[in-house]
């Protein structure tokens, strides 16, 4: 087996050998990287989608918007935000540049508080009388 001379290329022939107990080519390894580029666009891709839908049913798209995104795939996936971002710019064009994501720590707990703040808002105005 040859060798790849860099750190992560050693972390990877190591994780293949203890974990699985493979050994692997300098080619099946960059096929599984490509592999796994792929994967992770398409997962990025399909976020897109989701957020585009939304942008397009609230009428958000001329004005821009921004979003919150909570999870480790978009935390913690390399590049993956970027590629949301690509998605949408293919998706809308240069008015997908005003759509702007952002990391949203515990992201449901605070979605959950923004909900019972704008109700209790609303509530207030009158929107809701029998609450």
């Amino acid at each position: 087996m040859e060798a790849d001379p860099t750190d992560e290329g050693l972390m990877i022939v190591g994780i293949f050998s203890h974990f699985f107990g493979l050994e692997t080519t300098q080619v099946e390894r960059e096929f599984f990287k490509n592999l796994a580029v792929l994967v992770g666009t398409r997962a990025a891709r399909l976020s897109a989608c989701g957020i585009a839908a939304i942008v397009s049913k609230k009428g958000y798209l001329e004005e821009g918007c921004s979003v919150g995104a909570d999870g480790s795939l978009y935390n913690k996936y390399p590049k993956f935000a970027d590629r949301l971002h690509e998605a949408l710019v293919d998706i809308f064009g240069e008015k997908g540049r005003g759509i702007v994501t952002h990391h949203a720590e515990d992201g449901s707990g605070v979605g959950s508080s923004i909900i019972a703040a704008m109700t209790k808002i609303r509530k207030d105005a009158g929107y809701f009388p029998d609450l």
